[in-house]
């Protein structure tokens, strides 16, 4: 399930109110927080994956 893990986000949008994450999950802005470094915790393979693959 997506709520099991931590997203790296991709875009936020002012307008709609919604935070897209690297995989392409979908949540409204109100139930995420920013975090700058994540020391545990289990983050999403596929955005780890994404985010590998784009250095």
């Amino acid at each position: 399930m997506a709520d099991d893990y931590i997203h790296t986000e991709a875009r936020r949008s002012w307008l709609s109110d919604t935070v897209t994450a690297l995989c392409g999950v979908k949540y409204p802005a109100s139930r995420t927080e920013r975090v700058w470094i994540t020391w545990n915790g289990p983050t999403c393979p596929r955005c780890r994956r994404i985010k590998k693959e784009n250095r």
